[in-house]
């Protein structure tokens, strides 16, 4: 069935698999068009790195293209209509591989995604702030090897306070996961000498 489905994906027109790309990178369940926009804009995100600018032009132009992925069954609109989600997780799982498979998409768009995300964090209130500042650390924990040694303690305090979200939630899981993510990032021989959160 993946194999099917991937065919499928990479199959699809030049921007619409972008756009589906894009979603799949950000790891979301479900997403709204202004925000995805917001980011993959603000991200300066592109097809290809010999691109000069992103290829979606506008909010509208991206909407046509979600419909366009939700007529070929890879994404559906929500009830609340200007929400989308993929069909199914499979089809996000495919999606994801298949960008992981992509030198051209790597960490530093996982770094201009996760500083995006945390921008959008700080514009948001409520559930959306909590949502971003999940993705947001999601993305900054993915591109950690692109970090230097003055940006690290910000993404160890940054999983704290995601963590601490988690547990807020009482999702204890997660909120460990967080926070072994944000000790990782401190270098072990100095980490309990500079750091103290």
């Amino acid at each position: 069935v993946e194999g099917v489905i991937t065919t499928r994906l990479e199959k699809l027109p030049k921007k619409i698999r972008f756009v589906v790309e894009c979603v799949a990178g950000l790891g979301l369940t479900y997403f709204k068009v202004d925000r995805l926009y917001q980011v993959i804009k603000a991200a300066n995100l592109k097809e290809s790195k010999d691109d000069e600018e992103c290829p979606i032009k506008s909010q509208e132009e991206m909407e046509r293209f979600l419909e366009k992925a939700c007529a070929q069954g890879i994404l559906k609109k929500l009830a609340t209509k200007c929400f989308y989600k993929f069909s199914h997780d499979l089809v996000r799982d495919c999606a994801s591989k298949l960008l992981s498979t992509k030198k051209r998409k790597g960490k530093l768009v996982n770094l201009r995604m996760g500083t995006e995300l945390s921008a959008l964090c700080m514009d948001s209130k409520g559930d959306e702030r909590e949502r971003f500042k999940f993705m947001s650390v999601a993305q900054l924990n993915r591109s950690v090897e692109t970090l230097d040694a003055s940006q690290r303690p910000k993404l160890c305090k940054l999983n704290l306070e995601a963590a601490e979200i988690a547990i807020s939630k009482t999702a204890y899981r997660t909120a460990v996961e967080y926070l072994e993510a944000g000790i990782a990032v401190l270098d072990p021989n100095i980490r309990w000498q500079k750091e103290h959160y």
